[in-house]
């Protein structure tokens, strides 16, 4: 009897389409890297910092979608000097869904800090307040 890893391996290889051209990142995307290089950045202040990208949305896998994450969530979670940090980023002109004012709400009720980021001396500067 053969197990699932030999039937695989003897499968021919999956024939795949053209390369896909790299797209350029869009401003969400370049406003998470600089943000989490900022607060990584700030290692000289005695304390290292922990920041974790947090990703929901949705997926779509042989045209069946699937969920991930929870609505609201904010898009960063940071551990910095033992507070916790939910950072919420906003690039133009996003602003803050019901269900991320929620989370915000759910987040300060625990004791931890809820920030919407709209440049990555916002994230910097609360980490430091």
């Amino acid at each position: 009897m053969s197990s699932w890893v030999d039937d695989f391996m003897a499968e021919p290889p999956r024939e795949t389409g053209p390369a896909k051209s790299k797209s350029r990142q869009g401003p969400a995307a370049r406003l998470r890297k600089a943000t989490i290089a900022a607060i990584q950045a700030l290692v000289h202040s005695g304390s290292r910092p922990m920041v974790v990208p947090v990703f929901s949305g949705g997926i779509e896998i042989d045209g069946r979608r699937y969920l991930m994450g929870r609505a609201g969530a904010s898009d960063l979670v940071c551990c910095f000097k033992g507070r916790f940090f939910a950072l919420e980023l906003k690039a133009g002109r996003d602003v803050v869904s019901d269900a991320q004012k929620k989370f915000a709400i759910r987040v300060a009720q625990a004791g931890g800090v809820y920030v919407v980021v709209r440049q990555p001396q916002d994230a910097v500067d609360a980490l430091m307040d």
